[in-house]
């Protein structure tokens, strides 16, 4: 058997010392991290406040060992996780053909790079196969395979190659008109999370991300992603520190996969049984999330109007939901599922009142904003 070349593995690296410092030690101690060539993406920080941290981050990167070779981009100016990540990708797999890609807050199992290439290979002429994911969610996967195939692709270590990758298209309002109403329902898993929400965020400005993106080209192939059963890819990004991360635990896992895995025995098609085990994984999770929310008995104010907030009103209508409250004083009086009020005008009058934080990006932010106006942390709810 012919020994196929190892992708290339292309990390994004921004102002997390300590997560960019474990990351590449378990990257190096991959089984194939020798036979593989590495290139280290590193932004340009956004302001003054995040040079001390992007420098100790490329004063790192310029001395790792134990791949095949070792190149470093440094931005000479701020990109953005979702620019850089589609700029990187799309450069290197136009060169390589296939690649494994991975952010800074990504431990890996020794298995993870052999996991990844021999997928790559094994699957490189099926080409209802778009993508290769080695994360998978902490579920019980009792009578599951090794492996399985599903419509969802996870972002946290994960590999394609050059001719499924030439379909990706960043193109909110394209895709939102493309988009048929009736797909929603499956593109949400089944109802069970809004992934469309991340869709409508972008178009409103809320979030600037990729992987939405990236999901929703395979969605419309009829594609397929590769999970395994079992992670290959623990994230340590859920501790605050991370653009689109807030802090949780929900998807940490309690060991790696540490073996090879047999596709042979794999059905192309989705497996039923793995997609209910995950909407069971989310449904449990939220409820979980909003059980305090449900024992306050009383009515609850959600902080910020956009789509993330209207999904989890609309989705939770056992909660007894009061009005948005928002900094965007022009939202005010337009018609909309609840009333809107302006932040200035709530705090006047609202001290007492119970707050729930939909947004997962800017939750400390706005968390921040109503403690420093006089709001206990004790009436302050997050996801």
């Amino acid at each position: 058997m012919i020994n196929k070349l190892k992708a290339p593995i292309v990390l994004f690296v921004y102002n997390r010392p300590e997560h960019t410092r474990k990351t590449l030690d378990s990257l190096a101690a991959n089984f194939l991290a020798s036979e593989s060539d590495l290139f280290i993406y590193s932004d340009a920080p956004t302001d003054q406040s995040e040079n001390e941290n992007v420098q100790t981050v490329r004063s790192i990167i310029k001395n790792v060992k134990g791949f095949k070779s070792v190149n470093i981009i440094e931005r000479d100016k701020n990109w953005g996780l979702a620019g850089s990540i589609i700029d990187g990708v799309t450069n290197i797999i136009n060169k390589y053909v296939k690649v494994i890609v991975l952010e800074d807050d990504m431990v890996t199992s020794h298995f993870f790079l052999q996991f990844m290439n021999k997928a790559l290979d094994y699957y490189e002429y099926e080409k209802k196969v778009y993508h290769i994911s080695g994360w998978n969610y902490p579920i019980n996967s009792y009578e599951l395979e090794d492996a399985f195939f599903w419509r969802t692709m996870n972002c946290w270590g994960w590999a394609t190659w050059k001719n499924r990758w030439r379909y990706f298209e960043k193109d909110v309002d394209k895709l939102i008109a493309s988009f048929p109403e009736k797909d929603i329902y499956r593109f949400n898993i089944n109802g069970a999370v809004n992934m469309w929400q991340q869709v409508l965020a972008n178009k409103t400005g809320e979030i600037n991300s990729w992987a939405i993106f990236w999901y929703a080209t395979i969605f419309q192939k009829n594609g397929l992603c590769l999970n395994p059963a079992k992670s290959f890819v623990q994230n340590i990004g859920f501790d605050g520190t991370g653009i689109h991360c807030n802090k949780t635990s929900i998807y940490s896992i309690d060991s790696f996969c540490e073996k090879d895995i047999d596709f042979s025995k794999l059905i192309i098609e989705e497996n039923e049984l793995a997609v209910k085990k995950i909407v069971l994984f989310y449904k449990e999770s939220r409820l979980r999330s909003y059980k305090k929310l449900l024992e306050t008995k009383k009515e609850i104010f959600v902080f910020g109007a956009g789509t993330t907030s209207h999904s989890i009103v609309n989705d939770f209508p056992e909660i007894s939901w009061r009005a948005f409250i928002d900094n965007d004083k022009s939202k005010v009086g337009k018609p909309d599922v609840l009333p809107i009020i302006y932040f200035q005008e709530f705090i006047k009058k609202s001290e007492n009142a119970i707050i729930f934080i939909a947004s997962s990006v800017y939750a400390d932010e706005m968390k921040q904003q109503l403690i420093d106006n006089g709001f206990s942390e004790g009436c302050i709810f997050t996801q």
